[in-house]
């Protein structure tokens, strides 16, 4: 289910970026460049700056022909998939880094982890910016910072999460007053603890113990 299509504007102004320095801890975990990378669940390109810093041939997967069409014109020289992860047909051989910024729980859990195994080089490096996961030789980083947002820009980026796009309108119109309100009696300014959390791990298919 892709709910965030008719948002694709507002999620791409409004999401925050990830820091430069995923795609170097990516890059390091790797052990060396990585000859190619694919995305899931692309979206915008929020993920996909940081995937595209790595510098190797990059494929987008995007269900939504609306945040595809966003991808395309922020990141031209990717090549992107208008399609999901399930019906993508990995290149033979598998990719070297198959990254998935914040769109991993909305794949099915009975088999997201084989098919990511399956879409991976021996060696290959799963990159998940935010969720666990039970590969072999796992890792985990975390990289903190502080973001002030005003009552707009907060009640702005809370209309591109899931649970608030899913909800019913009367409730979401609800939600975004008693938020409103809230944050004015905080003065109007809200600063986000934001964490990004890059779970890294290795396809052990092929890999020596």
């Amino acid at each position: 289910m892709n709910v965030f299509g008719h948002v694709a504007a507002l999620y791409e102004r409004e999401r925050p970026a990830y820091p430069a320095r995923v795609a170097d801890a990516i890059v390091a975990y790797h052990g060396s460049g990585p000859a190619s990378v694919a995305e899931i669940g692309a979206g915008t390109g929020k993920g996909t700056e940081v995937l595209a810093a790595i510098g190797a041939p990059l494929i987008c997967i995007e269900p939504d022909p609306r945040m595809a069409g966003l991808l395309k014109d922020k990141v031209p020289r990717a090549e992107v998939y208008t399609g999901t992860f399930e019906q993508w047909t990995p290149p033979p051989g598998g990719v070297d880094v198959l990254g998935c910024a914040m769109a991993w729980h909305w794949l099915d859990p009975h088999t997201r982890y084989s098919q990511a195994r399956d879409a991976l080089a021996p060696g290959g490096v799963l990159a998940l910016f935010g969720h666990r996961y039970g590969f072999a030789d796992a890792r985990m980083q975390q990289f903190h910072r502080h973001l002030p947002l005003t009552r707009d820009r907060y009640l702005a980026l809370v209309r591109t999460f899931g649970p608030f796009l899913t909800a019913p309108p009367q409730l979401r119109q609800r939600g975004l007053e008693l938020l409103g309100r809230v944050i004015d009696d905080l003065g109007g300014t809200v600063t986000l603890d934001l964490r990004t959390t890059l779970t890294l791990a290795r396809n052990g298919a092929g890999v020596m113990a």
